[in-house]
């Protein structure tokens, strides 16, 4: 049978948790599909995009800028697509998702969502604005061809707002990526090249210094918990930047930028995470793969991770509570440093190739016309 055909349109190639998943799925199925990526506007300095150029994928730009995506943008696409011939046209991100869904090649077009569209916007973007933008794209999805969601909890939320049925493909980690912990090599020798203290237990946080992910609740609870010989390292950028960098100390060490952040994950003991809201987080399945110890706050997409674990998983802490992630962390910091049962659950549950397979079935289906 021929290969199908598979246009990616994203808004840039910036290293994020839905870059990730766009080259993981691309990067198991290159083989059985012909496929290439279409980006909306140029890319920035902390851009994936040669990670996909490197492993033989096509990479196209139309150098629009957001102020006029939907006034060039559509004419250019409508050009591009005509000329490529795409059976399946896969978009990721507000701006590709719209300018897709609103033309003709809808028919042919999947969605992956990464977040609930009505509860993000506004935190990020205001709450008129942000409101308007969600309205806008979860209009959007009803008209969509096949709109799916990487996470179960997503697909009750857009169900309940749609009258229109969502899919779901949960999203999977290259695990090849992240070294088992009894291969690596010393981790005191790696933890001195970055600068970290050397014999420390480490909590590690990562991700946007945002109010929804709530950086502030984890630096608190960690000073609450004034534990010995332990270090809390906190990477990532946002709104909340300068505030999470007023926390430094000696035991806090808060980072904006990292080339590769598995440097830091092989060498941490726990990582935390206090978001109120997410889709299916990566860094979540990454610490996962690395056997690290994992502080959840407790919301649904958290607890679908670990639906299927065999054993008792009971580090949830309430949203925004202090006092119990306090509890947690000094709870973590008295177990072994290694758990050997997660790491095998993440390695067998959330791959690549898994989440690859049920994408490459939804594309079978739209080129077919019966879905």
């Amino acid at each position: 049978m021929k290969k199908i055909k598979v246009l990616y349109v994203v808004s840039t190639l910036e290293r994020s948790g839905p870059t990730d998943q766009l080259y993981n799925t691309v990067y198991n199925i290159k083989e059985k599909t012909e496929c290439r990526i279409l980006t909306l506007s140029q890319e920035k300095r902390n851009s994936a995009i040669q990670d996909f150029v490197t492993n033989g994928i096509i990479v196209d730009c139309l150098d629009l800028r957001r102020s006029n995506t939907f006034i060039k943008g559509l004419y250019k696409i409508k050009t591009y697509i005509n000329k490529y011939q795409p059976d399946v046209i896969h978009t990721s991100g507000i701006r590709a998702d719209v300018i897709v869904g609103n033309s003709v090649y809808r028919r042919m077009q999947c969605v992956t969502i990464h977040n609930k569209a009505s509860e993000d916007y506004p935190s990020l973007y205001g709450n008129i604005l942000g409101r308007i933008m969600a309205y806008i794209q979860i209009r959007t999805f009803t008209k969509v061809k096949a709109p799916i969601c990487c996470a179960k909890e997503l697909k009750r939320y857009y169900e309940s707002k749609t009258k229109k049925n969502f899919y779901v493909i949960q999203n999977g980690i290259h695990i090849n990526k992240f070294i088992p912990r009894e291969y690596k090599d010393s981790i005191i020798r790696r933890r001195e090249v970055l600068g970290l203290n050397k014999d420390a237990y480490i909590f590690i946080s990562y991700g946007a210094l945002i109010t929804r992910k709530d950086p502030i609740c984890i630096l608190e609870a960690f000073l609450q918990a004034n534990l010995e010989n332990t270090q809390l390292v906190m990477i990532g950028k946002g709104e909340l930047w300068k505030r999470c960098y007023s926390y430094s100390n000696k035991n806090i060490k808060v980072i904006p930028y990292v080339e590769d952040i598995r440097d830091y994950i092989e060498v941490a003991d726990t990582f935390v995470t206090a978001s109120h809201s997410e889709g299916f987080p990566s860094a979540v399945l990454e610490a996962g793969c690395e056997g690290l110890g994992i502080i959840c706050s407790d919301i649904p997409q958290h607890r679908e991770i670990f639906e299927k674990y065999e054993d008792i998983y009971e580090d949830y802490f309430p949203v925004g509570d202090v006092k119990k992630l306090t509890e947690k962390m000094k709870t973590i910091r008295r177990r072994e440093r290694v758990n050997n049962n997660m790491e095998k659950y993440f390695r067998k549950t959330y791959t690549d190739k898994r989440m690859a397979e049920e994408y490459l079935t939804i594309y079978e289906h739209i080129r077919e016309k019966d879905i």
